[in-house]
């Protein structure tokens, strides 16, 4: 029984028990309710459960998913509570648990907690859980004193029901006062160890024996004619997940709702969802000089991840602690070090090993981070032995074919020898036929030693592919991968314009400034989705002209394809300099008087836009980062505290003379509990040697669009620039090529707001699976729009109210989803007279299933475009005129509207 407040979590089923109907507060969940006592929920178990039961003491913000743990029958010394405790209410101690059992019979200690419940429900807290029921019967062994206690609490009971009748009730076991005159004060029972158990003094998991299996079904009858749900919690390690998936499965089939965790209740187990965790904890050593943001860790590795679906969260173990756990959070471990050994090697090594024990794969990448000696060895399986031959150039005796990948593999070698039990990608012999294996998938996860899964000479270029490699090493689950390159089938493309030069002249035109160039030649010829900034003293400090600026300024932001960002007042060049106060004029504008406050720089600047430059329907929503684009923690806090996305730093740059993996970045990176969203391509700075050179330059992000397109699509296309750019006829003509470029691609133009929204969702979105069904459950915030599989997976979305659609673009199957937020991804095949949507060039902002309709509502920013599969047979209706064209089992529908009602209606 759970007679302390230990973490519990179970979920609770919309399933009819014992094939009875009754209706029920968790009727119709999709994954149920968890009990977690230890901490304030993660993030990604909130999103999970439609509820959670938690220890009010941990919670600092009411969720209305919370339902709060209230011990009856004991009270522990830790709790908050335990000085408010009487000692006349105290009648015994559980040793087990080192706690002290109370007096139900006691008024007091009723009205005690009943004040308690009162609190919790002024709280906002959704309901109780009763705990410790049944502890009285540890010290009262009298019968009739027995039915007295029981007497009591079922009054208890009955009160807080009558008092508290929003607050659901929930109870762990409590069998002997279960009747019918409590139906109607309970909502659930809780019942542990029908199948498993614990063994507390050897602390080893075994099966539950037969006869406790029937003491427990005799139980289930009478909850069974109660009609009140049976929550059963089973025990298992927590690398033990196929059994906890077998153990689960079991209990559903039986009409039980199963939850499966530790004896500690302390990870998210398994119930009708299995979570599958998407983060990676990569271990790092900052590099020379550099922060996370600049360290291959974080450049190099996330790609790879992302494409996948999968992110990092970066961890330097010389600078903060190791978690202790990180089963459920994390799927698996990079290290990726600078040094060959730690600061505190074998307390890292410890570490290591405790993951690896628990399930968790690790890559290591170049170093190990400690002494290799004899037991690490052999606990990696690894044998290490010293080189004998004096040359350092080697055999390859087998090759894996990712090899090869950008740059041939390298066979010199002067180290030590490794030997795995593992799967080598590489095997090379040295001149005295020693064998040496410097990369390898193994049992626990994988290695690559220095320089030879990828180099940094001439460029950083991959020796292996990454994709597969580390894929592999981690047994990365082949899931549903949130994408923020594709929408409805078409890649996503998004533009932006850093304030800088907006005052300048342009050269080939005197008469006119580089802004109203760039307003005339491209925002409005162009009329696609731009998000416009400013730099606040730029504008305001040209005195003599500022009103003509100001002016300038808002006839762009008046304009209905603009929306309007913010790119500071001093333009900051090194941002972390600035907020260390090491002011000098290379690290921002001169403006006379001011000195650097991070508050003016964006609170202060925004203030100026909404109030001076913006139209009354408009304000100011993004802030894009200026110089060095390496904010501080404290500077996107400011931004997020002032309801402002962000964007900019990172970017691709991948051209045909350096078209390697290494010139992107990933989708972010997350600074504190905040998330910094790069911009996904560069700058024509970058294309124009700093903007001294080959003014025509930017015409090569052309190259960086097709590279970031094929073979894997890893990018969006992104056309962004600065106003000086509308200087030269040579750069502002290569401006113009990226855009004619883009527009003859197959694009799903949003604002960048919406391309940001969608790149946060992408860190919080959640993947699960049901037990039963195997159908995907997707929880995103409601931007994110499109998941992607593998084509070798060889399933498809099947079409329903959640998947609205899916098209394949080189090795991927990118699926369309509706305008929820709760998706039901289900794989396998579609019938071939299936009606779906495979693209559209606009966003989805309402969608309706059914086995013969399909109703769609499609706003964009260009004339529609939708391309509808197996509806020849169908009619299609609109509010919107458009013309039809059919090839094969394709219908093209063209529209001379940007917003669009489209019925689709098969018999």
């Amino acid at each position: 029984m759970i007679l302390n407040m230990k973490p519990i979590v179970l979920l609770i089923s919309f399933l009819t028990l014992y094939n009875i109907a009754s209706a029920s507060i968790f009727d119709n969940l999709t994954c149920g309710i968890a009990f977690y006592y230890k901490k304030e929920p993660p993030r990604h178990m909130t999103a999970l459960y439609d509820y959670i039961v938690v220890n009010p003491d941990h919670i600092e913000k009411i969720d209305k998913k919370y339902i709060a743990y209230l011990s009856v029958g004991e009270i522990n010394p830790v709790s908050n509570d335990y000085n408010m405790i009487k000692k006349d209410w105290i009648i015994g101690k559980n040793d087990q648990w080192k706690s002290y059992i109370t007096d139900l019979a006691n008024p007091a200690y009723k009205d005690f907690l009943i004040q308690k419940a009162a609190s919790i429900q002024k709280k906002g807290f959704s309901g109780l859980f009763l705990d410790t029921l049944d502890s009285y019967q540890l010290i009262i062994k009298d019968e009739g004193q027995k039915k007295i206690f029981e007497q009591h609490l079922t009054e208890l009971i009955i009160e807080l029901k009558n008092r508290f009748p929003d607050l659901y009730i929930l109870i762990n076991r409590g069998f002997e006062i279960l009747d019918t005159k409590m139906k109607d004060y309970i909502d659930a029972v809780v019942v542990e160890s029908y199948l498993t158990s614990y063994d507390f003094k050897q602390k080893k998991y075994t099966e539950q024996t037969e006869e406790g299996k029937r003491w427990l079904e005799n139980k289930f009858s009478t909850i069974k004619s109660l009609n009140k749900p049976i929550i059963v919690i089973e025990y298992t390690e927590d690398k033990a997940k196929k059994q906890r998936k077998v153990l689960a499965k079991n209990l559903l089939d039986k009409g039980l709702i199963p939850f499966v965790s530790n004896i500690d209740l302390d990870s998210f187990g398994i119930s009708l969802c299995e979570h599958y965790p998407r983060k990676i904890l990569t271990i790092y050593s900052k590099e020379s000089s550099k922060d996370t943001t600049l360290t291959s860790a974080h450049r190099l590795f996330s790609i790879p991840l992302e494409y996948y679906g999968y992110y990092s969260d970066y961890l330097d173990p010389n600078e903060s602690p190791l978690p202790d756990r990180i089963v459920d959070e994390y799927i698996g471990i990079i290290v990726k070090l600078e040094d060959d050994r730690l600061n505190k090697e074998e307390e890292f090594y410890k570490w290591i090993k405790k993951q690896i024990e628990n399930g968790i794969k690790v890559l290591f990448i170049n170093y190990f981070g400690f002494e290799m000696n004899e037991d690490k060895q052999r606990f990696l399986n690894l044998k290490i032995t010293p080189n004998t031959s004096t040359e350092n150039t080697y055999t390859i005796v087998y090759a894996d074919k990712s090899g090869n990948f950008e740059t041939k593999i390298n066979t010199y070698w002067g180290g030590d020898l490794y030997e795995t039990d593992g799967n080598p990608l590489l095997l090379l012999k040295n001149a005295k036929n020693e064998k040496h294996a410097p990369i390898a998938i193994t049992s626990w996860g994988g290695y690559a030693l220095s320089e030879m899964l990828y180099t940094s000479y001439p460029e950083e270029m991959w020796v292996f592919d990454p994709f597969s490699f580390i894929k592999n090493a981690l047994r990365l689950p082949t899931i549903p991968a949130p994408d923020v390159t594709t929408e409805n089938g078409r890649r996503v493309f998004i533009s932006h314009i850093d304030g800088d030069g907006f005052t300048e002249v342009a050269l080939f035109n005197k008469k006119r400034y580089t802004s109203e160039i760039i307003r005339d030649e491209i925002i409005k010829k162009y009329n696609l989705p731009i998000a416009v900034s400013i730099i606040e003293g730029e504008i305001s400090e040209q005195i003599k002209k500022s009103t003509l600026f100001e002016e300038i300024a808002k006839s762009i932001f008046r304009l209905d394809n603009v929306e309007i960002a913010n790119h500071s007042y001093s333009h900051p060049f090194k941002w972390k300099a600035m907020e260390k106060f090491e002011q000098t004029q290379a690290y921002n504008l001169t403006i006379d008087g001011y000195k650097f406050d991070l508050e003016r720089e964006i609170k202060g600047s925004t203030q100026y836009i909404n109030e001076k430059l913006a139209p009354k329907d408009k304000k100011t929503s993004i802030f894009l980062w200026t110089g060095d684009c390496n904010p501080t923690e404290n500077a996107i806090k400011l931004v997020y505290e002032n309801n402002l996305l962000n964007m900019n730093g990172g970017g691709s740059i991948m051209t045909n003379l350096s078209p390697y993996l290494s010139k992107n970045f990933p989708i972010g990176i997350k600074k504190g509990d905040l998330y910094q969203i790069y911009a996904p391509n560069q700058n024509e700075n970058v294309y124009t040697n700093l903007w001294t050179s080959n003014f025509y330059g930017y015409k090569n992000v052309i190259q960086t669009f097709k590279l970031t397109d094929t073979p894997k699509r890893i990018k969006p296309i992104n056309v962004y620039y600065h106003f000086y750019s509308g200087s030269k006829l040579s750069s502002l003509n290569a401006l113009k090529e990226a855009y004619n470029y883009a527009t003859s691609q197959k694009i799903t133009p949003m604002f960048p707001s919406q391309y940001i929204k969608r790149a946060l969702d992408f860190y919080s979105t959640l993947v699960a699976k049901e037990v039963r069904s195997e159908s995907w459950i997707i929880k995103t915030s409601g931007d994110l729009k499109t998941l992607k599989i593998p084509t070798s997976e060889n399933v498809e979305p099947i079409i329903n109210s959640s998947s609205v659609g899916f098209s394949d673009h080189n090795d991927m199957i990118y699926i369309h989803l509706s305008n929820s937020n709760t998706h039901r991804i289900q794989l396998g095949k579609n019938s071939r007279q299936t009606p779906y949507l495979k693209e559209a060039n606009g966003i989805i902002t309402s969608y309706k299933y059914t086995k013969t309709k399909r109703f769609y509502r499609i706003s964009g920013y260009t004339n529609l475009e939708v391309v509808l599969k197996n509806v020849i047979n169908c009619s299609i209706r609109s509010n919107k005129v458009f013309s039809k064209s059919t090839n094969m089992d394709e219908t093209l529908l063209k529209f001379n509207s940007n917003e669009v009602d489209i019925e689709i209606e098969c018999t």
